[in-house]
């Protein structure tokens, strides 16, 4: 009985009509995905559900996933180990998509994910809790130091995850400046 009915003032409205043509006509809300898993047991493709931070989702038949982007300040973005791997938003305060890998916000790098070290015997340790395994970092010699006169070639020789990278040039004297930058590929 799903699908669209138009009703005229005589028309009985019984159980079977509410559940089999309103309910399916009507975009519930929740709290939570919990709340939502809990009370649509078995929901069908196509149904409209709202979750209170995360916006608009539709059930695929398998999976529920957003419609709309919801949109935050960075200072009010929901933790992201609290929403579904791959869920995306708006930051308003930077102007760019985010989204979670279950464990941080990922995209366009923060302010905090770059940034100027000075090399030490032609090398230096970045200490970021932004670095990943898939981290891109972008390094470019800003100030040429010690007995340098044409800049190193500079890698990334180790990464930690969550803590640091480590940044080698080819010169073993050269304590130049160099600028670095982070960002995540997308998912």
């Amino acid at each position: 009985m799903a699908g669209f009915r138009t009703w005229t003032d005589d028309d009985y409205l019984n159980a079977a009509a509410i559940n089999g043509y309103l309910m399916g006509q009507v975009v519930t809300r929740f709290a939570s995905e919990v709340q939502r898993d809990a009370e649509l047991a078995s929901p069908v493709a196509g149904m409209i559900s709202y979750v209170t931070g995360l916006g608009l989702q539709r059930f695929t038949g398998a999976a529920w996933v957003n419609l709309v982007c919801p949109a935050y300040t960075t200072a009010g973005l929901p933790p992201a180990t609290g929403v579904p791997v791959g869920t995306a938003v708006w930051d308003r305060t930077l102007k760019v998509p985010l989204w979670s890998d279950g464990i941080a916000w990922k995209g366009v790098a923060p302010a905090s994910s770059s940034g100027v070290v000075t090399l030490v015997d032609g090398t230096a340790v970045v200490a970021t809790s932004e670095v990943t395994d898939l981290s891109r970092i972008l390094l470019t010699t800003q100030i040429l130091g010690g007995t340098v006169t044409i800049p190193s070639a500079l890698a990334v020789s180790t990464r930690v995850p969550g803590e640091s990278f480590t940044i080698l040039a080819s010169d073993a004297t050269d304590t130049s400046t160099v600028a670095w930058s982070l960002t995540e590929p997308p998912p």
